[in-house]
């Protein structure tokens, strides 16, 4: 069972689960259909013809199985953000919210400073900088971004946090803007980011 999982979670990674299952079943089934002797007298050419009509058959399937998924978790993003409760970003502690980053953005770009978020969801799509600040216990970030910038840029655009702390929080559709520094102790503790630019080393982009 470990070595299954281990197998799927190598393929969903790589993208291969498309080509996997379209092979695979393409194969299954014209060795089905040779078995059963169907078609045998047009072979070989006639079980080409079946693997190619299950490889088009299953492509089907699988797109549009893509599709309700996609259409499925968006919808499911859209209900969860629409639930987000309105906050005040002067208070100080934050437990079991669904938040939308953007209550915490400041014209004036006054950071928001040792605040704990405890449990909390927090829904972009937003810009944040997070400077000094610590994420704690098991934190989540789905389709997040990260863009490097360097020090001596200022965001006119960003919500910024500083010393703060996140206490397993999930984030979603958030774009992180970091430091070169910051962002390797993103990948140090394991937080996958969609790195989509940045003043970083070739060698360490990759």
């Amino acid at each position: 069972m470990q070595t299954l999982k281990r197998m799927s979670f190598w393929l969903a990674k790589r993208g291969l689960w498309f080509w996997f299952i379209n092979l695979f079943g393409s194969a299954l089934l014209a060795y089905l259909a040779y078995l059963a002797d169907v078609a045998s007298k047009y072979a070989p050419f006639s079980y080409g013809v079946i693997a190619l009509a299950a490889f088009m058959l299953i492509s089907a399937g699988y797109a549009v199985y893509s599709w309700g998924r996609a259409k499925y978790y968006l919808a499911e993003f859209e209900d969860r953000r629409s639930k987000s409760t309105a906050v005040n970003p002067l208070a100080k502690q934050f437990q079991r919210l669904r938040i939308s980053a953007i209550d915490f953005y400041h014209p004036y770009f006054i950071q928001t400073r040792a605040a704990l978020f405890e449990n909390c969801e927090i829904y972009g799509p937003a810009h944040l900088f997070i400077s000094g600040s610590s994420f704690n216990g098991i934190s989540s970030f789905e389709d997040c971004d990260c863009v490097v910038i360097n020090k001596k840029v200022t965001s006119k655009t960003a919500t910024a946090f500083e010393g703060c702390v996140f206490e397993s929080c999930r984030f979603y559709r958030i774009l992180f803007l970091t430091t070169a520094q910051q962002y390797r102790d993103f990948v140090a503790a394991g937080v996958k980011l969609n790195l989509i630019a940045g003043d970083l080393p070739a060698n360490e982009a990759a």
